[in-house]
């Protein structure tokens, strides 16, 4: 029944680490998909009476709701015109002209828009703007946007042959050179990346050569693509990858976990002994539970409380009391039945395992009464769980080897699942904005996830049963279905034998004590 327990919890463990590597992984994606300026490509041609400018803003409000986008426009004479378009987006423009710049509001106040959308806009710069004394200087983006650029390309043709270019980017205090080329004679190109909140661009040259004509590249057009994957690739993928990890986990935790047994059947597995050294083979509980009979007698050597613990492997509240009626048994204490019961100290001496917890339980009393909180007797039945926790931990029923593996598994499986959890929000940030290139990131974190979680929740199956411990389980469960399948006829068989409260003890130790009827001492 425990481990059928632990099966349960293992599975539901699994799973529940797997929803939260895909919520990692949305989460991720959601953070990552903020608002942002995907691309902007921007285009110039120098003509005598000024620099004509197409700006094509591939803007990205991510999950946001947004009625528009703001731009301002450094060096743009007031009433300019000022042309604004978009394919998929309201594109109504107010404009608003201030001393250094102009201010476009472009959108539409009753509608809102979200995701990646394009926007085209067209002036033209006064010449005096960007030439002054033969030396063109055209600030680019200006430093007005709130918001970072991913890519910005920037395209000039000049109407003379340039010479002293430069290009420079960033914040005004802290900036940066950037890269031109000149494909053809006076046409410059300039491309910078991760342009952050603020930053601009200046690209400059003296113009001292030849007439020159070259002519632009054609803008983008059509709507805006968006390189990000969206948030349903990004949880299936987590999904898969989280329950495919986790299960090979599983089967790998249940393998390893596998019980030590004597071969040659049913017989061996359960009366084999170490000295006659038997061959060991390997088999799951399932396997190791088909080999069960039925035993009329515990096992010889062995007390009820430590056959209930090789079965339940944890101390529980039976156990302790199936304890005390070994105590009784043994006149060491004597048990008054009633609505509330009292324990007498009995006349019989307790070993040295036993006798310091009954002195702490009576505290130096003859006797105690139960069903109310007495503070000696709970001290000695704290005392006493220890004792028996130490004999389960210290029995050599279970490799001691596993002991390490589950400690090993245990910490491996707390740092990997961190580390996955971590890879699957990261990759799902960078998988909204770059693309499916980056699922395989959320599907290594998944995984690794996954796998851990499951080998957390499992880490009990690498406590493995020496082939003594599974000889002893076996002799256990097989008596164990002796009582549970108990008739009257066996409880007086019992009583006969003088072996009735011995049963007894054992019936509350292995949780049969209602199918046997055998309540009372």
């Amino acid at each position: 029944m425990r481990r059928r327990w632990r099966s349960r919890f293992s599975l539901i463990a699994s799973i529940a680490v797997v929803a939260v590597a895909v919520g990692a992984a949305v989460i991720g994606g959601l953070a990552g998909d903020q608002e942002r300026i995907g691309s902007l490509w921007v285009g110039g041609t120098l003509r005598a009476d000024g620099l004509e400018v197409t700006e094509v803003i591939d803007y990205d409000f991510g999950y946001q709701q947004r009625h528009g986008i703001y731009r301002d426009i450094p060096d743009l004479l007031p009433g300019a015109d000022i042309v604004v378009a978009s394919p998929t987006a309201p594109a109504d423009a107010r404009v608003t002209d201030s001393v250094f710049d102009t201010n476009v509001r472009i959108g539409s106040p009753s509608t809102t828009v979200s995701q990646r959308h394009r926007y085209r806009i067209d002036f033209t710069l006064d010449r005096q703007a960007v030439v002054v004394g033969g030396l063109f200087s055209w600030n680019v983006v200006g430093d007005a946007w709130t918001v970072g650029i991913e890519e910005v390309t920037a395209t000039v043709a000049l109407d003379r042959a340039p010479s002293e270019i430069r290009c420079e980017y960033g914040d005004p205090w802290d900036a940066r050179t950037c890269t031109v080329t000149e494909p053809e004679p006076g046409l410059l190109t300039a491309t910078v990346e991760d342009l952050g909140a603020g930053q601009g661009i200046t690209i400059s040259a003296r113009l001292t050569g030849e007439p020159v004509a070259p002519a632009l590249p054609a803008p983008p057009s059509g709507p805006a693509e968006d390189p990000g994957t969206g948030l349903l690739p990004i949880a299936l993928v987590a999904l898969g990858a989280g329950l495919v990890g986790s299960l090979v986990s599983l089967v790998l935790t249940r393998r390893a976990g596998r019980e030590q047994v004597w071969e040659g059947g049913a017989a061996d597995a359960a009366h084999g002994d170490v000295d006659d050294a038997m061959p060991v083979t390997r088999m799951s509980e399932r396997e190791l539970r088909e080999l069960t009979t039925i035993e009329f007698e515990p096992p010889r050597g062995m007390s009820s409380v430590e056959g209930g613990l090789v079965l339940d492997e944890r101390v529980r509240d039976h156990h302790l009391t199936a304890w005390l009626l070994e105590s009784a048994i043994r006149e060491e204490i004597d048990i008054d039945d009633g609505d509330d019961p009292v324990l007498h100290r009995g006349s019989a001496p307790a070993p040295a395992t036993v006798g310091p917890v009954l002195d702490t339980m009576f505290g130096g009393r003859s006797e105690v009464m139960l069903g109310s909180y007495d503070e000696q007797f709970t001290s000695g039945w704290k005392m006493l769980r220890g004792t028996l926790d130490d004999w389960l931990s210290g029995a050599d029923h279970w490799d001691r080897a596993g002991h390490r593996r589950r400690t090993i598994v245990r910490i491996a499986s707390v740092v990997l699942g961190l580390v996955g959890l971590g890879l699957a929000l990261w990759g799902g940030a960078m998988a909204i904005t770059d693309g499916s290139g980056r699922l395989w990131v959320v599907g290594l974190g998944a995984a690794v996830a996954g796998a851990a979680g499951a080998a957390l929740a499992n880490s009990w199956e690498l406590l493995v049963r020496t082939p003594r411990g599974s000889s002893l389980w076996l002799l256990i469960q097989s008596f164990r279905r002796f009582l549970h399948d108990s008739e009257a006829r066996h409880v007086l068989e019992a009583a006969e034998r003088g072996v009735l409260r011995q049963y007894t003890a054992w019936a509350v130790a292995l949780d049969e004590a209602d199918a046997l009827s055998l309540i009372h001492i």
